[in-house]
């Protein structure tokens, strides 16, 4: 998984995840709906690590093992290597205190994910995963973007189908022949209440699932990320 891209082959089903952020409470939600339907494979679309709670859901993720195709988000990436991350002092400081949380092996884990990877779904063959764009972590979708805009951040990327992340928004479009699809964001969905998700076969189901906000709220408060207050009230009211 060194590599900058990596191809899997895997079955009709396919769960598509992005943008965790450290909101373990949101992501075992979800994998108890994937389990539940009966979905072998997950993907997901980057940004791991940064949030509440790191360390265990960079470890739930590990733990999927073969299970899951997991990416390299922006946010992965300067977790991975806290010193060279620009910003305002709270981003700084934030992501400094998630790289504290990782022991070794998970800081390696990050560093070592794909930025992209294709995966060969039976039903649409082809699909490219990445995070902000085919060819930027940082470079996001909007759902509103105008064709030409589409045009020039797929930047003749080839796939039947492109998964990406970064923004929190959900949305399917079409441009081209080419589908893309942003899943949402799992830990930070930005307001909407509930984990946002996706399920690929034969065509796309953007999906939400709930989850205890209270929880999160709580664990946010115990954990000692900076700005702790302000992740309990958007997981207690992410409408707010």
């Amino acid at each position: 998984m060194g590599e900058s891209s990596l191809g899997v082959h895997v079955e009709s089903r396919v769960a598509l995840l992005a943008d965790l952020h450290g909101n373990l409470t949101a992501f075992e939600a979800v994998l108890a709906e994937v389990d539940a339907m009966g979905i072998k494979r997950i993907v997901i679309a980057g940004d791991i690590a940064w949030g509440v709670q790191p360390a265990e859901t960079v470890a739930a993720v590990m733990a999927l093992g073969e299970r899951a195709v997991a990416i390299r988000g922006n946010a992965d990436r300067e977790v991975s290597v806290p010193e060279t991350v620009e910003g305002d002092a709270f981003l700084r400081e934030s992501t400094e205190w998630c790289a504290a949380q990782l022991d070794d092996a998970q800081r390696s884990w990050l560093r070592t994910l794909p930025e992209t990877a294709t995966v060969t779904v039976d039903e649409v063959s082809d699909v490219l995963i990445c995070h902000g764009s085919p060819s930027s972590d940082t470079e996001g979708l909007r759902p509103d973007a105008a064709t030409d805009e589409i045009r020039t951040w797929l930047g003749g990327a080839r796939g039947r189908v492109i998964v990406c992340g970064h923004t929190h928004v959900q949305f399917d479009r079409t441009v081209d022949g080419q589908r893309i699809v942003n899943p949402g964001s799992v830990g930070l969905h930005y307001g909407v209440e509930g984990a946002q998700w996706a399920l690929l076969g034969s065509g796309v189901e953007l999906r939400t699932t709930p989850y205890d906000g209270e929880r999160a709220a709580l664990l946010a408060l115990a954990s000692g990320i900076p700005a702790a207050e302000d992740f309990a009230r958007f997981f207690r009211d992410p409408l707010a």
